[in-house]
């Protein structure tokens, strides 16, 4: 009998935590493609709001700092564009936009040797 109720709590706590972990995986996603709705809507700062709480959700979600990093860039926020732009690369396989945009945020602080360094990575 001890052995089927230890089992059977074994068994309910993988089936919870695996819940749990679609649950999170799901929120931040849907956190995520808000702050995307929002961005490509111009509600700004809306999507600074949704990509960071999906940033909290999970850190190492690329795709919320490349979304920051874009609200961040149309804001004319250049420091925290190039902040987020650097978080994303490790994590979110880098595309030449996001490369062109980080190059052009280190422009806009005319910081142009950072500018070439980040552009080169483009070809």
């Amino acid at each position: 009998m001890k052995n089927k109720i230890a089992s059977f709590l074994i068994a309910f706590v993988i089936v919870a935590a695996g819940a749990l972990n679609a649950y999170a995986d799901s929120a931040r996603e849907r956190l995520a493609a808000e702050g995307d709705e929002y961005f490509h809507a111009q509600d700004y700062p809306r999507p600074v709001a949704a990509y960071k709480m999906a940033l909290s959700a999970d850190p190492s979600l690329g795709r919320a700092y490349y979304g920051l990093a874009s609200t961040h860039h149309q804001q004319e926020e250049w420091e925290l564009a190039i902040a987020a732009g650097k978080h994303s690369q490790p994590l979110f396989e880098p595309e030449a936009t996001g490369l062109v945009l980080l190059g052009t945020d280190y422009y806009h602080l005319k910081r142009y040797d950072e500018t070439l360094a980040g552009m080169s990575k483009c070809h």
